[in-house]
């Protein structure tokens, strides 16, 4: 489901799409066009309208786009589903002439929330009568600067460019591939890099296919649509695929990551010294909390790769794979006091044996700090990591985020002790700022 705003080239990112999915031999490609079969209505029931230049030439297409969109309100009062269900029976009719092939659909204009739901719920309108007729579906943004679009011809336009049809996906957050058109000049190489390197693997592997809950509460959402899961994923080639979440997105956007280091942040004890990262996704998280709250980090490494004193600990439950981890005692020793840092808990089995390893160095551990917790261990452990951590090993735990316990129960949700705590201390922030510039102002009297 192809998506962009006016003359960001939703058109030529499709047939660049065809022409790449034609390399394909065992792949039949075919366009549906939800504003093509509205441009056919819309000539057909207005005498005068030439309905071939209003599928091809731009400019005849604004001069008449105004009243078209009128047009499909008024049908669309009358019928909600009236265009998708048109698609649907474009796709029944090309399913019976090319049975021996996997068939993609790329519906070349989606426009609406609507258009977005009745496709991947296929529960509603003709599409529920025929829900075995898409696998799946992957939905694209297209997004290129104003600057480029006015180079393409687009000419903004207070009513076109407010209409429902314009703006509806303007703030949709779980595109699955979100692809740059934001060239001229060239020839469309680095549009069909990006279709070749994000989107043709997911076509070809359903389990590449990222997709992204929100919260029920929006504020949440600054991360949470940045955060990825997969239904099945094999980490590090395993044979047995997992539940997967990729947070690390998160650090693509600066409002979400900062957000997400200060609610990490807050969980933090004034008297920790270091901050331990897991290898290697805590690492990011770790440097970035270290350098917020002005403190040493640290590195919990995986086998093999710390020169030098160090104490190592064996990982012996963990949601997937296993191995040592290793802390330097160069660094670490009696008198500090670290927390140590991962992205994702699920059986907590890495936490705690690096939280042994760093605690071999004579440094005491004061918590264990996660981006996110997988909920039960998606089943594998009743009552979950996080509890086991805090009654067999008695450590004190911290969570951003939870989600599970399976991908069809994903329901993440940030947590609100440290939301709260985080606005209660910017609060403080605040006052102390107010205070201190009140007793400057004293003392210069």
């Amino acid at each position: 489901m192809v998506s962009g705003k006016r003359a960001a080239g939703k058109g030529y990112v499709t047939q660049a799409l065809i022409e790449e999915l034609g390399g394909t031999t065992n792949i039949s490609a075919h366009q549906l066009g939800l504003a093509d079969m509205c441009k056919a209505g819309y000539a057909q029931s207005t005498p005068g309208v030439d309905e071939e230049k209003l599928l091809t030439d731009r400019a005849y297409k604004e001069e008449h786009r105004i009243e078209m969109t009128k047009w499909y309100h008024s049908e669309v009062a009358q019928n909600k589903w009236l265009f998708q269900d048109m698609a649907v029976k474009k796709m029944l009719q090309i399913s019976g002439q090319s049975a021996s092939k996997n068939i993609v659909f790329i519906v070349s204009d989606t426009r609406l929330r609507d258009d977005i739901t009745y496709f991947k719920e296929a529960s509603i309108g003709l599409l529920a009568e025929n829900t075995r007729l898409i696998d799946f579906v992957i939905t694209l943004r297209v997004h290129a600067d104003d600057a480029i679009r006015r180079a393409r011809g687009w000419q903004p336009d207070n009513v076109k460019d407010a209409d429902k049809t314009e703006i509806d996906l303007d703030n949709y957050r779980q595109w699955n591939v979100m692809i740059s058109n934001n060239t001229n000049e060239d020839s469309g190489r680095g549009t069909k890099l990006q279709l070749r390197n994000r989107l043709l693997p997911i076509i070809a592997d359903p389990t590449k296919l990222p997709v992204v809950f929100l919260s029920a509460v929006p504020e949440h959402n600054c991360i949470l649509q940045h955060v990825r899961f997969y239904e099945n994923f094999a980490v590090d080639n395993g044979r047995t695929p997992i539940f997967f979440c990729d947070a690390l997105g998160v650090f693509a956007d600066v409002d979400a990551t900062s957000l997400m280091i200060d609610m990490m942040t807050a969980a933090i004890k004034p008297y920790v010294t270091h901050v331990v990262g897991v290898s290697s996704r805590g690492y990011p998280y770790a440097a970035m909390l270290a350098l917020k709250s002005n403190r040493k980090m640290e590195f919990a490494r995986s086998s093999g790769k710390t020169p030098g004193p160090m104490q190592a600990a064996e990982v012996k439950h963990k949601n997937y794979g296993g191995g040592v981890l290793e802390v330097s005692s160069l660094s670490l020793g009696p008198g500090d006091v670290a927390v140590i840092v991962d992205d994702v808990l699920a059986t907590g089995g890495s936490l705690e044996f690096a939280a042994q390893a760093v605690e071999a160095t004579g440094a005491k551990v004061d918590s264990l700090l996660a981006f996110a917790l997988l909920r039960e261990c998606g089943g594998k452990l009743p009552g979950g990591g996080k509890r086991q951590l805090e009654e067999k090993y008695g450590r004190s735990v911290h969570v951003i985020m939870e989600y599970g316990p399976s991908f069809d129960s994903c329901n993440p949700i940030l947590c609100q002790g440290l939301y709260a705590k985080l606005h209660q201390q910017k609060s403080y922030d605040k006052l102390a700022a107010k205070y201190s510039e009140d007793i400057d102002r004293m003392a210069e009297v």
